[in-house]
């Protein structure tokens, strides 16, 4: 049992089914996940727990994109760290402003960041893709978002998101901007600051918490 097929579960079982299924097949993962949330009370597979469907989607989404993006060479155990960062969106006020909120997604090959992107939504958020800088400009100049996250290299080069986020700051627009890149080393991150970024990170869950953080500033 991996991760994808905890997403699809959660995609097409009724709740609480859902959280018993994972509970038993996935062990101590979202057993730790659901002991650790705080929200609906869920009984069932031998414990109770607090959760929601929408959380233990973003959890399964999470521990998703954590597999495919190590090649399966980390297999959460344990997501107290998820269960944390979910919960800071728990509120009803925190839940409803991530529901209004749109970020734009730029990226040349999307489906790379498919559970990423799942996580979020699952907790409401609203995400249009562009494939590149021209594309996201104008998507930029037509509607107001509340996020950018850009990859970095593209065909047309290997700062690309360098590139456009210095086109969005050189337009006058400060929205906040998180690079999502391959790399994920303290020189890479720092540099993304100077250049106007509110982050950089190679880390699923760091970027659900950057991203998270932002839009409920």
């Amino acid at each position: 049992m991996t991760w994808d097929h905890a997403v699809k579960l959660v995609d097409s079982l009724a709740w609480p089914l859902i959280a018993a299924v994972l509970a038993i097949i996935l062990g101590p993962a979202i057993r730790q996940f659901l002991r650790e949330a705080k929200s609906v009370s869920f009984s069932g597979a031998g414990f109770e727990a607090s959760a929601n469907r929408d959380d233990v989607a973003a959890a399964a989404a999470l521990g998703a994109a954590v597999q495919h993006k190590t090649n399966g060479a980390e297999l959460p155990k344990e997501l107290p760290d998820i269960a944390r960062l979910i919960d800071k969106t728990s509120s009803p006020p925190g839940r409803r402003k991530l529901q209004q909120s749109t970020v734009l997604w730029v990226d040349d090959n999307p489906e790379n960041n498919l559970y990423e992107r799942r996580a979020l939504e699952a907790l409401g958020i609203n995400i249009d893709l562009a494939n590149d800088a021209q594309d996201a400009l104008r998507k930029l100049s037509h509607k107001e978002y509340d996020l950018v996250i850009s990859d970095m290299g593209r065909p047309s080069g290997k700062q690309a998101g360098y590139e456009l986020l210095k086109l969005v700051r050189d337009s006058g627009n400060s929205l906040p901007f998180i690079i999502y890149a391959g790399s994920n080393l303290p020189q890479h991150q720092l540099e993304a600051e100077d250049r106007g970024a509110q982050g950089s990170t190679n880390d699923p869950r760091e970027l659900f918490e950057l991203a998270v953080g932002q839009l409920l500033r």
